[in-house]
């Protein structure tokens, strides 16, 4: 006599459920590991980006533009503008400065954008020489 032997033809429901939740939250991480790293490249480019335009603008202060006391600023784009800043560095000893020839000047620039409701800015400084009789 043979005995009918139990045959699974399938899944079940509940493996079905259970394989499409595990489904589920392996993309919802994939998709924000890709969103994060997007994000972050974009970041990057845009901060690299703002460097570049301000190592550019630093290098035409004193060549294209006077190198004179006093802030400037305005727009490279629609995205980034600028801000340069230029004081003259003043001497602790005020008896040796009437003889330099030249003077040095502090130059600022600031390159300033928004990051969603952040505004981020990359900075850099140096010291310029000018004539002392400019």
């Amino acid at each position: 006599m043979m005995v009918p032997s139990k045959r699974s033809d399938g899944f079940t429901l509940i493996e079905v459920l259970v394989a499409l939740v595990i489904m589920a939250i392996s993309l919802t991480t994939l998709f924000n590991v890709f969103s994060t790293g997007l994000r972050n490249t974009t970041m990057a480019e845009d901060h690299a980006l703002a460097t570049a335009h301000a190592r550019t603008t630093l290098a035409r202060i004193g060549t294209e533009h006077s190198l004179k006391e006093g802030e400037t600023d305005g727009r490279i784009d629609e995205k980034f503008g600028w801000r340069v800043n230029i004081s003259p560095v003043s001497f602790d000893d005020h008896s040796d400065a009437d003889e330099i020839s030249v003077r040095p000047f502090r130059v600022g620039v600031a390159i300033l954008w928004e990051d969603g409701s952040t505004e981020k800015s990359v900075v850099l400084e140096t010291l310029r020489l000018a004539h002392g009789s400019d």
